[in-house]
């Protein structure tokens, strides 16, 4: 869980606030650390406030049966 969001900061990308893991900062030297902090970005959901329970029992039935169709259910 935790390589995506070290990649991320080893390619000096901003890492999403809401990303799971954190950068395995034990890795790296201090000095490393201090001259390269870890930079964080907002989401589009977190700017506009858009999480699963927004979806109409309707849209969330039909993201259900897409899903299930791709085979994730």
């Amino acid at each position: 869980m935790d390589l995506s969001p070290t990649i991320l900061y080893l390619l000096r990308c901003a890492l999403p606030s809401d990303m799971d893991g954190q950068v395995l900062s034990g890795s790296f030297e201090e000095d490393f650390l201090k001259s390269n902090p870890i930079h964080y970005e907002k989401t589009h959901k977190e700017d506009h406030g858009i999480t699963p329970r927004d979806l109409t029992p309707k849209e969330e039935k039909k993201l259900r049966e897409r899903l299930k169709g791709l085979g994730y259910f």
